[in-house]
């Protein structure tokens, strides 16, 4: 599970099929942006640009919506 705090701001990365917090970079490049290195979920192996989340509650409302479709 990621979750950052960057300037005092939570980060929440997550996978966009699933909704999974359990993602990892395929780079382990610091100097990569997130987009950049791609991101694999360890719940649906998806592979790509992850997203992400700058509060628990917008996180909440996503994995709701994923629920209705």
């Amino acid at each position: 599970m990621l979750i950052h705090s960057i300037d005092d701001v939570m980060e929440i990365i997550a996978c966009p099929l699933c909704g999974s917090r359990k993602t990892r970079p395929l780079l382990d490049t610091i100097n990569v942006p997130y987009y950049a290195k791609g991101y694999v979920c360890e719940d649906c192996d998806f592979k790509g640009v992850p997203l992400i989340f700058t509060s628990e509650q917008i996180y909440k409302k996503f994995l709701v919506l994923l629920k209705r479709i």
